[in-house]
């Protein structure tokens, strides 16, 4: 294997896939932080299937045309990979999202590269698929399956962007504060002028809530529109112009009964992707 060959691979994926998340409000620390932490994946060595656990597992299907070995990688929303992977045996859970403050949901990108004698990643990849993981709903199946076909092309049983922006917390946390100020979540998003962008806010179906009543609101770039009522809400916006906008999600000031429980907010774009939502420092979870 040609030295560059590992250093490419090495250094795109750092580029494409870790800087481009890490915004201004970040510090250059977590990016190094994560670099150094993701290196050693990439020296592979032939290791069995990992199986691993967690709330989204990643799944390779087993597939009888698939014979020469490879190597494969996917990356996700807020820095989240798999790492280079080596599959014996197939079918192999070879990675497993977890739900953090910073969700796994929105677009990802899985790619495959030929695999040296030596073990390691050559470049160019072969191939690469894009799609979008959502949350699921109580009891389904939440995993992501992945297939290699015998022409090296790769697939899954996901959908396919524009991926809506997705992301859980909660309303209400501290109810002897809310008798004088109700809670409210802002969360962040990059927008591009033009595109109509759905907000929907709903009941996490996994955990509880008390039917009461909350808003919905965007701003940014000249736009300020908001609604209110019980869960589901929703508010459709065309964005003015490129550039940050704000989602809020709070108890209103006047309400018989504010909204207090877990919820679900997304922001899906009708052309292109929210790549991610960022949860303020005021957000719970």
């Amino acid at each position: 294997m040609n030295t560059s060959d590992y250093v490419d691979v090495s250094f795109r994926f750092v580029l494409s896939h870790i800087i481009p998340r890490v915004s201004h409000r970040r510090s250059l620390l977590i990016v190094v932080f994560l670099s150094l932490s993701l290196f050693p994946q990439w020296v592979r060595g032939g290791f069995p299937c990992p199986d691993a656990t967690g709330d989204i597992p990643f799944i390779l299907k087993e597939d009888d045309s698939f014979l020469a070995p490879q190597c494969l990688v996917c990356n996700g929303p807020w820095g989240r990979t798999s790492g280079f992977q080596d599959f014996d045996p197939i079918p192999c859970t070879f990675y497993a999202a977890e739900r953090t403050l910073f969700p796994p949901f929105g677009k990802w990108t899985c790619s495959l590269f030929p695999t040296g004698p030596d073990g390691l990643c050559l470049t160019p990849s072969i191939d690469e698929v894009d799609f979008c993981v959502q949350p699921a709903p109580p009891d389904a199946d939440n995993s992501v399956k992945l297939f290699i076909d015998k022409n090296e092309k790769l697939s899954t049983d996901q959908p396919v962007p524009p991926c809506s922006g997705t992301v859980s917390s909660f309303l209400g946390d501290n109810s002897k504060q809310e008798k004088s100020r109700p809670d409210s979540d802002v969360f962040l998003f990059d927008g591009t002028g033009g595109d109509e962008v759905t907000l929907r806010l709903e009941t996490n179906p996994q955990e509880g809530n008390n039917g009461g009543e909350a808003s919905l609101g965007i701003s940014g770039n000249s736009l300020n529109e908001s609604t209110t009522g019980a869960p589901p809400l929703e508010l459709e916006v065309t964005l003015p112009g490129d550039g940050e906008y704000s989602v809020t999600v709070e108890q209103p000031k006047k309400s018989a009964e504010r909204f207090r429980g877990s919820y679900i907010l997304s922001v899906m774009p009708t052309t292109g992707s929210i790549e991610s939502i960022e949860p303020t420092n005021n957000v719970e979870k």
